[in-house]
């Protein structure tokens, strides 16, 4: 999947820390498309609407809606 087709889509994360599990929705990419910008519910408390976003690797994301 390219790094346009990637973007809008609807992700896991699969890391290593307090991400893993969560959902999110890529919404950009940076350093030149190493890693991509995923906008994600807060850790802390995550009921509430605003959101919060990290850049992650791509082999950190599996793809669940594109």
């Amino acid at each position: 999947m390219t790094n346009t087709e990637l973007a809008g889509a609807i992700v896991r994360l699969r890391t290593q820390d307090e991400y893993d599990g969560m959902f999110g929705k890529v919404c950009g990419a940076e350093d030149g498309g190493e890693t991509f910008v995923v906008k994600h519910r807060p850790i802390t408390f995550p009921h509430r609407r605003n959101t919060t976003v990290h850049c992650f690797r791509k082999q950190e994301l599996e793809i669940i809606k594109s």
